[in-house]
């Protein structure tokens, strides 16, 4: 097995990745440009076995204080065998013994994986990002059968939403600003750190405008109640923005918002619908919305990290704390 650097062009990438088991919306060329206008240099790898592609990884990196930081959110797409071990490897080949590397994959839990990590010095990250938990949606059957599978509770609310006068629509250029409010007003409700700034979302939009899918629901007043966007990559689509006012709740907009998203992705032939994080304790109000649709629980690998150097590890871990506490302040205040 040998990993090659990626330097050719978005079409072939996309096309390579689709075909590969485990591929998330991270992993696709567009994120990765989307990444890089947040300030992140790019490593693309395609990992071969007797000249067949057996996994691609897009991983963000950049250096700070003379080391280097590696993140590869979703983990690498494909099989998983002698991955962590080569890519470690590669790593220090390239850039040196001071870095610091964390990968969170949403790829089914593996005991044997986790064995496997431990004894090549992968460590869980004492401040995981994560719960390492997700939903997903099987979508590979007509409305009704998918509707069947929803709680009586999740589909009388759903009917609910019916009576309200709510209008869900397919918007192609939405106002941001009327997002972010709705974020604000969120994360205020349920005292959440702040989930995006007002340019993370424009450029969310500007560089995935090919795959972002977005639907809003809004009252008989026009106002903006409810939002959720996908992104769509062949078969499968994933959550990424999503968002609900006070107001939403009580006419059951999110409700109303999912179905659609649901019609539109049975339409496109779409297969799975990954329906994003859940913290059944942190947040069981979420957690129970997404059980609802009759989605299933994954139980993720999720967060390793690696360095050879236990000071890096340590370095990481503090700084996490001195954010997370900045960002708790910033909120209160």
């Amino acid at each position: 097995m040998s990993f090659e650097i990626y330097s050719g062009n978005i079409n072939n990438w996309n096309n390579y990745i689709v075909d590969l088991p485990n591929h998330s919306f991270y992993q696709i060329f567009e994120w990765g440009d989307y990444s890089k206008s947040q300030g992140w240099e790019i490593l693309r790898l395609i990992q071969f076995k007797e000249k067949k592609i057996i996994s691609m990884s897009q991983i963000l990196y950049k250096k700070q204080f003379g080391v280097y930081i590696f993140w590869l959110p979703g983990g690498p797409s494909g099989s998983l065998e002698n991955w962590f071990d080569e890519v470690r490897s590669l790593i220090n080949d390239r850039f040196g013994s001071l870095f610091y590397f964390r990968v969170n994959s949403s790829s089914l839990y593996n005991n044997s994986v986790k064995k496997k990590l431990i004894f090549l010095g992968w460590r869980k990250p004492l401040l995981p990002f994560t719960k390492e938990l997700r939903m997903e949606l099987a979508l590979n059957d007509k409305l009704e059968d998918i509707k069947s599978r929803f709680t009586s509770n999740w589909r009388h609310n759903l009917n609910r939403s019916k009576k309200y006068d709510l209008k869900v629509s397919k918007v192609i250029n939405p106002n941001v600003d009327e997002m972010m409010k709705i974020y604000k007003e969120m994360e205020n409700l349920k005292s959440l750190s702040k989930q995006y700034n007002r340019e993370e979302v424009v450029k969310i939009f500007k560089y995935m405008n090919n795959k972002i899918v977005l639907y809003q629901c809004r009252n008989k007043s026009n106002i903006l109640l409810s939002f959720r966007a996908i992104i769509i990559n062949k078969d499968k689509a994933s959550d990424i923005l999503a968002a609900s006012s006070i107001e939403a709740r009580k006419v059951y907009a999110s409700y109303a918002t999912l179905w659609a998203i649901i019609e539109y992705c049975v339409s496109q032939k779409v297969k799975t619908y990954d329906l994003s994080g859940v913290d059944p304790e942190k947040n069981i109000g979420v957690y129970n919305f997404k059980k609802g649709t009759g989605s299933k629980l994954i139980n993720c690998i999720g967060e390793w990290e690696y360095s050879k150097m236990r000071f890096i590890r340590i370095a990481i871990f503090f700084r996490q704390i001195s954010i997370n506490f900045l960002k708790m302040i910033k909120f209160i205040q």
